[in-house]
């Protein structure tokens, strides 16, 4: 199972305002750019997310996930969302369960979105295959980390690096092995 933590940060680390406010990302708005966001999204079959990133996405207008299936963390029950009934999952499951559950409807490819708590779990686990960062030129100086504490390190080797005339830079990363 390829697990992708595909996300955008600040350039000091965080993914969100502490607030959950991600209306920076307007900053490197440019139109006809989507920074691989497309390419990348055809490739994901299913998606999960924490609770918080889920109640966030839940204020936008539209639900962008289209109808692919959609894990969310949590140990509460979930208000209506915007999004096909069928393809929004909650669980309270360990991450290696998730994972399996996943594979055996036939994934190969989920997509940790947003949520630096989950991210850490998953990270800890050494369950992400792929760490993708656009990180956007701003500062916040608080907010939602990237990924949230871990008991330990995770160490990476760099796969790639995409600049854009915008100033975001995208990171690729993988486990190191």
């Amino acid at each position: 199972m390829n697990v992708s933590y595909y996300v955008a940060a600040s350039l000091d680390g965080y993914i969100a305002t502490a607030d959950g406010g991600v209306d920076w990302l307007t900053a490197v708005d440019s139109e006809g750019e989507d920074y691989g966001y497309h390419a990348f999204f055809d490739s994901v079959d299913a998606l999960l997310m924490g609770r918080g990133t889920f109640d966030q996405i839940k204020t936008f207008d539209v639900w962008y996930y289209g109808d692919k299936r959609c894990w969310v963390w949590t140990n509460r029950p979930l208000d209506p969302a915007p999004a096909p009934a069928a393809a929004i999952t909650p669980t309270t499951a360990a991450p290696q369960t998730i994972i399996a559950e996943a594979a055996e409807a036939g994934f190969e490819h989920l997509w940790l979105v947003g949520g630096g708590k989950l991210a850490a779990v998953f990270a800890a686990e050494k369950l992400i295959t792929t760490y993708i960062v656009s990180v956007v030129p701003i500062i916040l100086g608080d907010g939602i980390a990237l990924v949230d504490q871990l008991p330990t390190a995770v160490p990476l080797t760099h796969t790639a690096t995409q600049t854009y005339p915008t100033g975001l830079v995208q990171l690729t990363y993988q486990p190191k092995q």
